[in-house]
């Protein structure tokens, strides 16, 4: 009996969590998702002002330096999803090289061909980004951290950073995603619900 109604109490605190997580998560990001609004990161960049960590931002990438890591493609960070993530060095504004994530073939692709063009023939064509401006994970930091070691990109005047454009997270996905979580918190609490009516 008591076994019974610990499981119920652990289905009641999973399903609020899940909704409550799932909603929190839809208003922080309801102007992207509902807008397409975005920070122009090109702008603050050039002008110096706070980086704006988990905005929503477009970049224009002038020169894409070429593919360090790729890794597992995930939902919300937790739930894998088919296909793989390239993580992308660029040169930005002030000396800095950041890291675009891309999961879309026609991106990587571009990102590809804009990388060769800048070693081939030190001209590229300008490629424009949207996503997450976030914190890359310590796992991806080192493997940048080798790449620009290795191809002498290093330098006094160069900056690391740990920044990354996630291009994955699109306004399509994030809303599915996050009416997924609420439904499933609501299943799970409806299902206890009927469960304890039957008894």
């Amino acid at each position: 009996m008591k076994n019974g109604k610990s499981s119920k109490w652990v289905s009641w605190l999973l399903g609020g969590f899940l909704i409550i997580i799932g909603v929190v998560m839809f208003v922080h990001d309801a102007s992207f998702i509902f807008t397409g609004k975005t920070v122009d990161l090109n702008e603050i960049l050039k002008n110096g002002g706070e980086l704006p960590r988990d905005k929503y931002v477009t970049y224009t990438c002038e020169v894409p330096l070429g593919s360090y890591a790729e890794t597992t493609t995930r939902a919300g960070g937790i739930i894998p999803l088919p296909g793989k993530t390239v993580s992308y060095a660029f040169y930005a504004e002030n000396n800095m090289i950041m890291t675009i994530a891309a999961s879309k073939k026609s991106l990587k692709t571009e990102l590809d061909d804009q990388a060769d063009a800048y070693y081939y023939y030190d001209e590229t064509k300008p490629v424009k980004v949207t996503g997450c401006f976030q914190v890359n994970s310590a796992d991806v930091d080192r493997l940048l951290e080798q790449y620009i070691t290795q191809g002498g990109l290093n330098g006094e005047d160069i900056t690391l950073s740990s920044y990354c454009i996630d291009t994955t997270k699109t306004r399509p996905k994030l809303a599915v995603m996050y009416t997924l979580m609420i439904l499933l918190g609501a299943a799970v609490i409806l299902v206890t619900v009927r469960s304890k009516n039957r008894i």
